[in-house]
């Protein structure tokens, strides 16, 4: 059976989404690939994802990174154990709005970095992500929400930065501006 595609404009308003999933509230078109990123944020062990042909576990604490259009199936468990992941799904474009010159987020979703597809980063450090994506969840809607809530997904770009690249490189005084553009640039026709 081929993997199923499904574009942003039918999952998501906007340029990203974060929700809350569980057993009782899950997504499950099985095999897919979509024109957005995707990061996962498992609260509990659920299972395992096949990310092109290579299987991994799912276990609590971990944090999965879906790369553009990269073929996956979310495994579920189905013995009737209850688990909560956190999805956020990211437009290219919004991904591009946060890069600097020194933060590229496009790691984030490299094959060839040692980290992609899965980090785990220990119980406390996970707990500050999950504590960032409740006060997503939570957060009232009143006037200025919208770019509070914005606020929190850069924050958790942020924090994932930190947590899954290497020390940044300094390019010196000499680095041109554009340097990192370019990187970028040439990393999407990749």
């Amino acid at each position: 059976m081929a993997d199923v595609y499904l574009k942003s404009a039918n999952i998501y308003r906007g340029d990203y989404s974060c929700i809350l999933y569980s057993r009782d509230y899950e997504f499950t078109p099985g095999g897919h690939y979509h024109d957005f990123y995707e990061v996962q944020f498992y609260l509990q062990d659920a299972g395992s994802i096949l990310i092109g042909d290579q299987e991994y576990p799912l276990r609590g604490g971990d944090i999965v990174f879906l790369n553009i259009f990269q073929p996956h199936y979310v495994k579920l468990r189905n013995d009737g154990t209850y688990y909560k992941r956190f999805c956020i799904s990211l437009d290219s474009n919004f991904l591009l709005q946060a890069c600097t010159e020194e933060t590229n987020l496009l790691q984030l979703f490299h094959s060839e970095n040692n980290r992609y597809p899965i980090l785990a980063v220990g119980t406390v450090r996970f707990n500050e992500y999950v504590s960032l994506l409740l006060k997503y969840e939570q957060l009232p809607q009143y006037s200025g929400s919208d770019i509070m809530l914005r606020s929190i997904i850069y924050e958790i770009l942020s924090d994932l930065y930190r947590d899954f690249t290497p020390p940044p490189i300094n390019f010196g005084h000499n680095g041109h501006p554009d340097r990192c553009r370019h990187r970028k640039i040439d990393y999407l026709y990749q």
